[in-house]
């Protein structure tokens, strides 16, 4: 029976043309996946992404240099009413998941199952509402681990969000150097490959 990659063989089919259809199969080529097997191999580019992320923690870093002290008490004082908005939202949220989930499952759990072969549906049940409580309902200290608190002074707000930019900027930097190094690799693999089967 013949599999994806050998379906297409003709008597005609060259080895190139096989090599590189199984090719895709390999780490080099194993975004290609999903593309169709005929589809033409070519020159792969680094993402950007981390190359985007890197500009935009450069321009947030020269932003936050060039603030006035008025500027970042401002941008403090913003950021630190966001976040008590949205610690609030997340105090609400899991109340009210709290609230549906425990009343659910104290009708579960006073629920009897009409046969012993529905044992497995209730404990069932009240596994996923205790997973769901337990990932959906917050005490104080989650919610103050999601959204921590921001920083009592101007000045440490600034040298924090400072420290984070250059942080940023030399965390994406170096990601955007590993991308670069894998498609080059990824390249260098397929070039290999087409000039050991006679082609360029």
């Amino acid at each position: 029976m013949p599999t994806a990659y050998t379906d297409a063989i003709t008597e005609d089919m060259t080895l190139e043309a096989f090599a590189f259809r199984c090719a895709r199969a390999m780490g080099a080529l194993v975004m290609m996946r999903e593309d169709p097997l005929d589809a033409p191999i070519v020159e792969f580019k680094p993402s950007d992404f981390h190359a985007k992320a890197m500009e935009d923690a450069k321009a947030r870093l020269a932003k936050l240099q060039a603030m006035t002290p008025a500027d970042v008490e401002a941008e403090r004082l913003a950021l630190a009413s966001e976040a008590q908005a949205m610690a609030e939202k997340l105090r609400a949220d899991s109340d009210a998941n709290r609230r549906k989930y425990e009343r659910m499952l104290r009708l579960v759990e006073g629920w009897i199952p009409p046969t012993a072969e529905h044992e497995g549906l209730r404990s069932f049940m009240i596994q996923q509402l205790r997973e769901s409580i337990d990932f959906d309902c917050w005490d104080e200290d989650a919610i103050q681990r999601i959204i921590p608190r921001p920083k009592e002074s101007a000045r440490d707000w600034l040298e924090a969000e400072i420290k984070k930019a250059h942080e940023d900027v030399g965390r994406h930097a170096g990601e955007y150097a590993k991308e670069v190094a894998r498609t080059e690799g990824r390249n260098a693999w397929v070039k290999a490959l087409r000039q050991s089967l006679g082609g360029q």
